[in-house]
C-alpha cells in the first residue's frame, strides 16, 4: 500500500494492534486463524472494494441513521438506534452490496422497521427501483422486493467492513 493513500488502510504495522481491539471491543466469536485471514484479504483488496468507507468511522453512519429517524418519526430514534448500530443508511442503488443482510423502514406509514433478509438483486419495474431480498419465514425461504422509493434501506456492516473502519478510528486516534 502506497503512503500518499495511508487514510484508513490497514498495514502491518497497526494489524496486532488492530486485532487486540476487535477482540476487546467487538468481542466477536472468531478465531485467530478467521482474523489472520480476513486481514490478509483486506490488505489486498481494501483500496477497491472498501474505498467508500476512506477515513469514515462507525459514528458517522450511526449520526446519519439518528438524524433520518429523527426527520421521520423523533420517537423512532430510541426504538431503532440500537437495532440499527450495525448498519448503513443506503440512499442509492449503488452503495448496495450483493449478499448482504438489509433491513428496511416505510417512508410513509408508521410501521416498525422489517426484520430484513439477504439482499440478492435489483430489479426494475416502471417508475419503481425494486430490491429482492431472500426472508427467513419459520423454516421456509421466500424472495420478496419492495421498492427504493417506498422504504428507507439500512443495511448491515460486513465484519471486514467493522474492521475497516474500526482501523480508520485506530488511525485518526493515534497522535501526529
Amino acid at each position: 500500500m502506497s503512503d500518499e493513500n495511508s487514510g484508513g488502510d490497514v498495514t502491518p504495522d497497526n494489524y496486532h494492534e488492530l486485532v487486540r481491539t476487535i477482540k476487546k471491543d467487538e468481542k466477536r466469536d472468531t478465531q485467530q486463524e478467521e482474523l489472520e485471514e480476513w486481514m490478509t484479504d483486506l490488505l489486498d483488496n481494501t483500496q477497491n472494494a472498501y474505498d467508500y468507507l476512506e477515513g469514515k468511522h462507525i459514528f458517522e453512519f450511526q449520526l446519519e441513521i439518528e438524524r433520518l429517524l429523527i426527520r421521520v418519526n423523533p420517537e423512532y430514534v430510541e426504538k431503532y438506534k440500537q437495532p440499527l448500530k450495525d448498519f448503513r443508511f443506503i440512499d442509492n442503488i449503488c452503495e448496495l452490496r450483493h449478499g448482504c443482510f438489509v433491513r428496511w423502514l416505510s417512508r410513509s406509514h408508521t410501521k416498525k422497521i422489517a426484520r430484513g433478509g439477504k439482499f440478492i438483486g435489483i430489479r426494475f419495474s416502471g417508475n419503481h427501483t425494486l430490491l429482492m431480498v431472500v426472508i427467513q419465514m419459520g423454516k421456509t425461504r421466500r424472495i420478496i422486493s419492495y421498492s427504493m422509493t417506498n422504504f428507507y434501506t439500512f443495511q448491515r456492516l460486513t465484519t471486514e467492513e467493522s474492521m475497516i473502519l474500526m482501523a480508520n478510528r485506530l488511525e485518526y486516534q493515534q497522535p501526529v
